[in-house]
């Protein structure tokens, strides 16, 4: 009766446990602490090559681009044209989407770092971070 009791208490708490949210220690860090793994996902900036996204995810990527592109002329750097440099993507309450790009100029290259916010579901795409490298 005692064990039946014990099993029945225990398959409550086991069937309400995520695989997403086991708790977990970095072994790279001599100082670790525990860290929730879903947490985790969500803080780590992620590479993007942008010729392997879908066509309906990758309007998401042009839009953010333009959205910083247009914010760096407004910034009084004038450019001719720009290259890729790298792609990045953060899950955040939307998703953050940070370039960096080569701006090409009459006075020379200029190469930068931005980070777009994006709310697809509510179109919104909004530049939170632009800096000179």
């Amino acid at each position: 009766m005692k064990a039946y009791l014990i099993f029945a208490l225990l398959i409550p708490a086991l069937l309400c446990r995520s695989p997403r949210s086991q708790v977990f220690l970095d072994s790279n860090d001599k100082n670790s602490e525990r860290v929730d793994e879903s947490e985790k996902i969500i803080a780590e900036w992620q590479d993007i090559d942008l010729n392997k996204i879908e066509s309906a995810n990758r309007q998401i990527f042009d839009v953010a681009l333009e959205s910083l592109v247009n914010y760096a002329k407004g910034d009084g750097f004038k450019f001719d044209n720009y290259d890729i440099v790298r792609t990045e993507e953060q899950m955040v309450a939307g998703l953050n989407v940070r370039y960096t790009l080569t701006l090409h100029g009459a006075n020379g290259d200029k190469k930068v770092i931005g980070t777009v916010w994006v709310k697809p579901w509510e179109d919104r795409f909004e530049v939170t971070d632009f800096q000179e490298l």
